[in-house]
Parts: C-alpha cells; sequence; structure tokens
C-alpha cells in the first residue's frame, strides 16, 4: 500500500493505537484517514496491526467484513475498514528514543510540573453527546440497541438510565421489566411488553456532565402489518401517492389518514419516515382553514410547528417530517399512515 510505503521511508509507520489515550487523540484528527491495521485473507479474519500484534480491547466495534478481499482500516467514530486498494488520507507514527526526545525537549525549554498541570487544566472540554436517537420503534419481543456518541477531554465515559434506574454492566434478568445491558458503550433491550420506555445516556468526565433521553416505543405488529399504539392501530405504505389517492386507500383499510390528537401520538408519528401524508387538508371553503380529516381544527403544537401560509398552492395539504409540518402540494406524491381505532 503506498501510504504504508510512505511512512517507512520517512523512518515510521502507519498509526499503530495501543492505549486509551491514543485513541482518543487519534478520534480528533481527519476522519477517513488510512491507520496500521489490517485483515487480511491469510490471517483467517483476524484483525492485526503493522507491528504484527492482534487487534485486542478497544471502544470501537469490531465489525464482520463482508468482503472476500483484504481490508485495512480508516479513522472514524467506529471501526471501519475498507477495500485496501482504494484512496484516502493517511496518518504515520514515530517512536522517538526516549533520551533524544528528553533532550531535545530540554533544550526547548519544557514547562514546569505546575505549569503543565495548568496546561493540562485548560484542555479540559466539558462532554457533549454528538450522536443519539431522539424516538426508536421496536416490534413487541424484538430487541433494541442504543448508541450514544459523545466528545469531550478527558473522553468521557457513556452511563445509561432505562426508565429512570442505572442499567447495569451484565445481562441479569428483571422478570418485571425488559432485559437491558450494556455492550461495551451501548445499551441493548430485548422488549418484551408494550409501551414507552425513556432511555437516557449520561456523559461525564472531570470537565463535567451531559445527558439526553429517547423514548422506545414497544408495539404490538397485527399480521397484516398494522402497528398497534394507545389503543389506535396504524399502517404505513411502501409505495407513493398523492393526498387523495393516499385517503382513498386508507378509507378502503376502513381507516382514514391520520389525525394526531396528543403528545405522545406526535412523538409516535415522529419515528416513521421523513415525509409522509397527514390527515390534515387546507380547507379553501372555510377561509383558509385547517381541518383534520375528523373535521377538527389544528390546535397549538409543538410538532406542527410549520408554516402553513402558502397562497401559491391552490390545494395544501400537510407532511409530518423532522419533527414539523410540512405544506406541500396535495398533487405531489409521498408515503402515507393510515389509523383506525381497536
Amino acid at each position: 500500500m503506498a501510504s504504508r510505503d510512505f511512512c517507512l521511508n520517512k523512518d515510521a509507520d502507519l498509526l499503530v493505537i495501543n492505549s486509551k489515550e491514543e485513541e482518543g487523540f487519534v478520534a480528533k484528527l481527519e476522519k477517513g484517514s488510512w491507520i496500521g491495521l489490517q485483515i487480511a485473507r491469510e490471517t483467517k479474519g483476524i484483525y492485526k496491526w503493522v507491528d504484527g500484534t492482534n487487534l485486542t480491547s478497544s471502544s470501537w466495534h469490531v465489525p464482520i467484513f463482508p468482503y472476500p478481499y483484504d481490508a485495512c482500516a480508516v479513522t472514524a467514530d467506529k471501526l471501519v475498514m475498507r477495500l485496501c486498494a482504494s484512496e484516502n488520507i493517511w496518518i504515520c507514527e514515530k517512536v522517538n528514543v526516549l533520551e533524544h526526545l528528553e533532550a531535545e525537549l530540554n533544550k526547548e525549554g519544557m514547562p514546569n510540573e505546575k505549569e503543565e498541570e495548568e496546561e493540562e487544566e485548560e484542555e479540559k472540554e466539558v462532554p457533549a453527546i454528538t450522536a443519539f436517537p431522539y424516538t426508536s420503534m421496536v416490534p413487541l419481543g424484538k430487541t433494541s440497541y442504543f448508541a450514544c456518541r459523545s466528545r469531550g477531554q478527558p473522553k468521557p465515559s457513556i452511563e445509561w438510565l432505562h426508565n429512570g434506574q442505572p442499567v447495569k454492566r451484565d445481562r441479569t434478568d428483571n422478570k418485571s421489566e425488559p432485559l437491558a445491558f450494556v455492550d461495551g458503550e451501548d445499551l441493548i433491550i430485548r422488549s418484551v411488553r408494550p409501551g414507552v420506555d425513556t432511555i437516557s445516556c449520561l456523559a461525564n468526565n472531570s470537565a463535567g456532565t451531559a445527558n439526553k433521553t429517547s423514548k422506545l416505543f414497544v408495539v404490538e405488529v397485527t399480521p397484516e402489518g398494522w402497528r398497534i399504539f394507545n389503543r389506535s392501530l396504524y399502517f404505513v405504505s411502501m409505495t407513493k401517492r398523492n393526498w387523495t389517492a393516499s385517503r382513498v386507500d386508507c378509507l378502503q383499510r376502513n381507516a382514514d389518514l391520520v389525525v394526531i390528537n396528543s403528545k405522545g401520538e406526535e412523538e409516535f408519528a415522529a419515528i416513521w419516515r421523513s415525509s409522509i401524508w397527514l390527515g390534515l387538508r387546507l380547507d379553501r371553503d372555510t377561509e383558509g382553514t385547517w381541518k383534520w380529516v375528523d373535521g377538527t381544527n389544528v390546535t397549538p403544537s409543538s410538532w406542527l410547528s410549520g408554516d402553513p401560509n402558502h397562497p401559491n398552492i391552490t390545494e395544501a395539504c400537510a407532511l409530518g417530517g423532522n419533527s414539523q409540518l410540512i405544506t406541500t402540494s396535495c398533487a405531489s406524491q409521498n408515503h402515507w399512515i393510515c389509523e383506525k381505532t381497536v
């Protein structure tokens, strides 16, 4: 590989990560850079560093590389393997002789221990959660996975709360609740009852704490594909139609386009596709009033926060997407969601 040849010509080699500190340092560098980790056919799927050592413990989750070719690793938030023949930037690493390093540092004038402590204190960064799902849905009896990614200095530790209770790092089963345990930094829940669970991620380091909370909707699924939630059944289309044709499909299923009338239903609907027809249409006969298909007017809602004033649209209908109302032409093609009472 040309990247490794470059490093070798500099009396170095591609980067070998062998400590949590170094892993945290690399996380701040350019994503998508070659490092010295490879999985080869002749090693029977064993990950090896360029110094000959095997990949042991790591906060990365080691994937099973699906290609029947040699694969090499690049930097990312998780372990990413690419074909070694692909083009990427790279990171070289060279270890200096300790005595030489100390001499060079003394010659340049290194700060004393107090200055080093002050500098280390200045480098601290309060944790921030960079990736965490707002809501999630899992069919009854299936397993749900939650990943929480964070940044901070020192590297934050991750703790989980399930329905307000700390999750242990084992698989001890509590018969009254779904089996929840931590695997690495991720939370795994085997859902055994319908309802809504709260999932919280806490990122901690010596500089502070960050936290985010998500909701897990555990739903029953009928043989016909309807999801059951709060005494209603919901069906999401796999195809796209205009608003009128979408409503006709719902009516043929003895249902109608979804009417959102509670905060819980708002959050439940937000799980589905990013742009999906709702049972909401602009009624030109009543001076531009937005009405649901059941005849009720739109009430104030944090989810329906879009701007309904589109005078250039002759027939305006509503899409749900990205936790807000999207106004568009009723003639456009979109997925839809039907609702009927149990």
